[in-house]
């Protein structure tokens, strides 16, 4: 078909596919036809695709209306088939997709609110603070029920029918006990409800052949009952044990089943007695056991919410939440998707509100086999959803592990590096600082001999004294000091004398006698600011101590002058000894 017998509504688009692209109004006309007839002639989708790839996809296929004329020159002869520029009807894939919104999705299974907490709290409240209050609202409401009862036992009883069957026909009144008996409660009843009530205890006793009357409705305490219940329990251990069944915490378990993708079967029951004997049967069932036993069953990791929605208000709630019509109700639940475009969310996948007819007269086997038929089949079905899930959670956790340890080993490595830079940044510093203490006593010795310091502290014609000083190297010296001159002051002295002994012992000079120290010394180029003696000895250590050898006495470095020190006022001789510390390191000195 030719662009000029296209329809006006067909030609508007390629227009306003032109106008879009910036395209003259003879440019490409027949790529434009033909990319409009690829996209079923949708015009976002066309024009997607040209600003895409241009016309490279309509240009790569073959379009032709039919094959060549045969060789043997007959023009009327050719094979005939259904070329693709004719396929004006074709259906684009991409709105078959858009067909898949239109599948019915599985309904949402809520968690349930927790306004009953509430409402328990305010009913607990009321009925232990207004027991006069109540006694007397009771008296006010027996009469109208006193007056009707006297209406009633005037009536004749076959007037009272007649009454009866009227009401019935005009009302739809529930005659057939099976359709009132199994109906959900249209509201709690919290003046009954007894929060020391344990359902699964009761349900416990009821599976291992206990007496209801004995363990339950007696007058005994609750203690005792409960006594009695464990006993029962020790003799006979409990079907439930078999399977994952809890009877409080609904939204913790819908949380735990939503994240850990597991499935969640949810019963509920009230006292009547046909819905109790559905739920014991059920439990006991042979199936049942095989799909849900914990140990070894099928579904095994099921959690089954099971309780009486006349005892218990949460599960009241949950019966409510899912607007619960008959009772016995049985409900799964899973993380699942019926379609595989939509992400999974908690969904009802098998709901039932059992009529009281299918768990009465006989048919309660059929209504067992049938109900677990169902769930085994849906659970087969939605199963594999689960599965997959659960390991893209493991992989997920496992690659969460390994990025866990690889960023602790990379935080590990850059402390590691950070705890190096640091300890690599004290060594420089302290071998700074040690750099610049050892310049700053150089140049303070340094100044004390170019200023004679000793000399000028000696000059003086108060009292002397002479002492003999044996240096380490075995060299004396012998010199007449001021009784004046502080311990700190000879001790400085000496450290003096070493100095001049270490310098011409060494090698970064040229020294070889104490008058060429002296004139190296003289020919630097000191610092104006220096600190003071007190400064320098606070600052540095003397490495040496002073001592007197018979009888031995060691003369520490104090500010006290030499005339206040019996031992020395009147002349000693004295012998200088390195300390421990540092005659090792002279002799590890040596060695190298």
């Amino acid at each position: 078909m030719s662009v000029d017998e296209l329809s006006d509504e067909r030609k508007d688009l390629i227009s306003q596919f032109q106008t879009i692209t910036g395209l003259g109004p003879e440019d490409e006309i027949e790529n434009i036809h033909k990319l409009l007839r690829v996209n079923d002639w949708n015009l976002n989708n066309s024009i997607s695709t040209y600003f895409d790839s241009k016309f490279a996809s309509v240009e790569s296929q073959v379009i032709s209306s039919g094959f060549e004329a045969l060789d043997n020159g007959d023009n009327s002869t050719h094979l005939s088939h259904r070329a693709f520029s004719d396929r004006d009807n074709v259906m684009n894939l991409q709105s078959q997709f858009a067909l898949d919104s239109f599948l019915p999705r599985l309904p949402k299974a809520h968690r349930i609110s927790n306004n009953w907490q509430l409402d328990v709290g305010i009913h607990s409240s009321l009925k232990s603070a207004g027991s006069s209050a109540d006694s007397k609202s009771l008296e006010q409401k027996k009469s109208p029920v006193t007056s009707i009862w006297l209406i009633l036992l005037i009536i004749p009883k076959a007037v009272l029918q007649i009454i009866i069957s009227i009401f019935r026909f005009l009302f739809g009144g529930s005659g057939n006990r099976s359709r009132s008996v199994n109906r959900f409660p249209i509201e709690f009843e919290y003046d009954n409800y007894d929060d020391s009530y344990s359902y699964l205890n009761w349900l416990t006793s009821e599976l291992n052949g206990e007496s209801n009357r004995d363990i339950n409705y007696s007058d005994e305490k609750f203690e005792d009952v409960m006594e009695k219940v464990e006993e029962v329990d020790k003799r006979n251990p409990s079907v439930l044990d078999n399977f994952n069944i809890i009877d409080s915490g609904f939204n913790e378990v819908h949380e735990k089943t939503q994240s850990n993708f597991t499935w969640l079967l949810v019963i509920l029951v009230n006292n009547n007695q046909e819905a109790q004997d559905f739920l014991q049967n059920l439990l006991t069932n042979d199936h049942f056991n095989r799909v849900f036993n914990k140990n070894d069953g099928i579904f095994k990791e099921t959690s089954i919410y099971l309780n009486n929605v006349e005892k218990d208000p949460e599960s009241f709630e949950v019966g409510q939440t899912y607007k619960v019509k008959k009772l016995p109700y049985v409900m799964l639940v899973g993380n699942v998707s019926n379609n595989p475009s939509i992400l999974s969310s908690m969904s009802i996948v098998y709901k039932s509100n059992i009529p009281h007819a299918f768990i009465s007269n006989g048919e309660l086997a059929a209504t067992i086999k049938k109900v677990l038929k169902n769930l085994h089949k849906l659970m087969d079905n939605f199963n594999a959803q689960l599965i997959t899930q659960r390991i893209d959670k493991q992989e997920i956790e496992i690659s969460r592990l390994l990025k866990q340890q690889q960023d602790d080993a990379y935080t590990e490595s850059l402390e590691k590096d950070r705890l190096k830079r640091i300890q690599k940044e004290n060594e420089i510093r302290m071998k700074h600082d040690l750099e610049e203490l050892v310049k700053l006593r150089e140049s303070f010795l340094f100044s004390l001999i170019q200023t004679n310091w000793f000399e000028t502290l000696n000059d003086s014609p108060a009292p002397k004294i002479k002492i003999s000083i044996k240096l380490p190297n075995g060299k004396r010296i012998i010199e007449v000091i001021l009784t004046s001159i502080t311990v700190n002051d000879l001790h400085l002295y000496i450290e003096l004398k070493i100095f001049v002994n270490d310098l011409i012992n060494s090698t970064l000079n040229d020294c070889t006698n104490e008058d060429e120290v002296f004139s190296y010394i003289n020919s630097l180029q000191l610092p104006d600011e220096m600190i003071s003696v007190n400064d320098y000895v606070k600052k540095f250590a003397f490495k040496f101590e002073l001592i007197q050898p018979f009888p031995k006495k060691v003369f520490a470095s104090t500010n006290e002058p030499i005339s206040s020190i019996p031992e020395l006022k009147s002349g000693v001789s004295l012998l200088v000894e390195y300390l421990q510390e540092d005659s090792d390191d002279l002799d590890s000195d040596d060695q190298t």
